[in-house]
């Protein structure tokens, strides 16, 4: 059982264990070879780091993107989004700005995007 660097002088229940379906937010950083940052929610504010391989080999990150191009969107998230538009803060207007230009489709496809073999 790997249990967090955080917890791991808690007593008993309070020492958090390895579950990867327990958390939503994943992060490797190049200084921390090994290890891996998780939170119960994406940004949250609580954070557990695991000490999951012994060695400090690097993870090799992928070379190829996971797309040719851009996904289209829904036109009704689309429309969503641009509904609330007024209500997100500055520092972020670029990024979306840039989705609202994506190309779009009229409803939800049950095929999958066509990726190339990786």
């Amino acid at each position: 059982m790997v249990t967090s660097v955080e917890s791991a002088n808690s007593k008993g229940r309070d020492k958090q264990s390895f579950n990867i379906s327990k958390y939503n937010q994943f992060e490797f950083k190049t200084e921390m070879q090994g290890s891996i940052i998780t939170r119960d929610f994406i940004d949250g504010i609580t954070v557990h780091t695991f000490r999951l391989r012994l060695s400090k080999t690097p993870v090799p990150l992928p070379s190829k993107f996971a797309y040719n191009s851009k996904i289209p969107i829904n036109k009704k998230k689309l429309k969503d989004i641009q509904s609330v538009f007024q209500y997100i803060d500055e520092e972020h207007d670029e990024f979306y700005q840039d989705i609202l230009q994506w190309p779009t489709k009229e409803k939800e496809e049950d095929s999958e995007v066509e990726t190339e073999n990786v």
